[in-house]
C-alpha cells in the first residue's frame, strides 16, 4: 500500500479575513504545491475556501478599475492633460459596474464620445470624467455601436 500523506489546515484564520488578497494567494499556493506531492488536501471545506477565494478574485477582476490607465485613455483620445479623476466620478463608474456595465463599456463610452460632432466642434471642451460618468450619458454612449476613435491620419488611434 502506498504511503499517504495527509495535512491539516488551519482555514479558520483565512475564512475570517477573505479581504485579505496576500492570505487567499498564498494558501491557493500552499494547496497547489501540496496536492503536486500527492499530499492529501481534499476536504469540503478547503474547497469550498478555494471556491470563495477564486470567486472574490473574479469580482475584483471585474470591478476594480486602474485609474491611471483611464486617465492616460481619456487624455490620449480627447487630447487632454487631465492629472486626476475625482473621488465623485470615480463612485459614479464604479455604479456603472455594479449597475451591469462592464469595463469595456466605459472604453466604448470615450470612444463613442470622441466621434460625437457636437463634442468636436468643441473641441471636448465639456467632456469630463463627471460628464462621461452621469447614468444618462454613460447609457446613451454605452448604448450605441462602439466606433473607435479616429486619428487624422484615418486609422484607429490604438
Amino acid at each position: 500500500m502506498e504511503d499517504v500523506k495527509i495535512i491539516t489546515l488551519n482555514i479558520e484564520a483565512i475564512t475570517d479575513d477573505l479581504d485579505n488578497e496576500l492570505l487567499g494567494k498564498t494558501f491557493k499556493s500552499i494547496v497547489s504545491e501540496l496536492r503536486k506531492q500527492d499530499i492529501l488536501v481534499d476536504d469540503c471545506r478547503v474547497e469550498l475556501l478555494l471556491s470563495k477565494i477564486n470567486a472574490k478574485e473574479v469580482k475584483k477582476n471585474t470591478t476594480e478599475i486602474d485609474w491611471d490607465r483611464l486617465r492616460a485613455y481619456f487624455n490620449k483620445v480627447f487630447k487632454k492633460s487631465a492629472r486626476i479623476i475625482s473621488d465623485d466620478a470615480k463612485k459614479k463608474f464604479r455604479q456603472r459596474l455594479k449597475d451591469g456595465y462592464t469595463k469595456d463599456d466605459i472604453q466604448k463610452v470615450i470612444d463613442n464620445c470622441s466621434n460625437d460632432n457636437h463634442h468636436k466642434d468643441n473641441d471636448y471642451k465639456y467632456v469630463t470624467f463627471d460628464f462621461l460618468s452621469r447614468p444618462a450619458i454613460f447609457e446613451r454612449y454605452a448604448s450605441m455601436e462602439h466606433k473607435k476613435p479616429i486619428s487624422n491620419k484615418g486609422h484607429n488611434n490604438h
